[in-house]
């Protein structure tokens, strides 16, 4: 059993305090609502139950705490997060019961996540379809929830995939002058395949952009 030494405002987290206890070195940078949950008091002893609630609670609200300033920074889905806040040496436990106390409190919403990329990517030309879910995908987003929000975003915003790749091989057209005609086909057709474009809508693309005729091949 340990006995509270002291409970104190944490210096540089507002809404944070630091319990410490007899024979340890460590602080537990817990809330003023895990203190009221647990009773805590200066002098109380604790059982050793009742430490080990503090102490997952502490560990938990570190990655949550973490986990706040990773998302100020950019939008997360939850899986990500939750490699990322292990990667900063959280335990897996702690990140996960933080990853899910923050989707709780609307701070992780993968679907949303999906939506906002979705509708930049498409609004810049960024990215086709095909790029836009495998990134997505590669984030931690699962297959499911990818799939109906860029339909969902398609949809909503009228999204014409067909005149973005043109818009984008137009663009990129203009830094293949000069070369032999081939090339530019071949290169052309392959940064747009790797944006993400699908195969009818590159080849469109490429024809319009070099001012080809349906039946020019165009891939060597």
């Amino acid at each position: 059993m340990a006995r509270i030494t002291s409970i104190t405002a944490h210096p540089r987290q507002r809404g944070r305090y630091q319990v410490a206890l007899e024979g340890s070195e460590q602080e537990f940078v817990v809330s003023a609502t895990i203190i009221a949950e647990l009773a805590l008091g200066v002098g109380r002893t604790l059982e050793p139950a009742a430490r080990a609630v503090l102490e997952r609670e502490a560990a938990v609200l570190g990655a949550y705490d973490k986990g706040i300033a990773l998302l100020a920074v950019r939008g997360r889905a939850g899986r990500e997060l939750e490699r990322r806040l292990v990667r900063a040496e959280h335990t897996p436990e702690a990140a996960a019961a933080a990853v899910a106390r923050l989707t709780s409190d609307g701070f992780v919403d993968d679907a949303r996540l999906a939506r906002q990329v979705a509708r930049s990517k498409f609004a810049s030309g960024a990215a086709g379809r095909r790029r836009i879910e495998q990134e997505l995908t590669q984030r931690g987003v699962s297959r499911d929830v990818v799939r109906e929000a860029v339909d969902e975003t398609v949809a909503e915003d009228n999204v014409d995939e067909g005149e973005n790749a043109l818009a984008v091989a137009r663009r990129r057209a203009a830094s293949l002058r000069g070369l032999a005609p081939e090339v530019q086909r071949r290169r052309l057709y392959g940064f747009l395949a790797r944006r993400g474009y699908a195969g009818e809508d590159v080849s469109a693309a490429v024809r319009i952009a070099l001012g080809e005729s349906e039946e020019d091949d165009l891939v060597d």
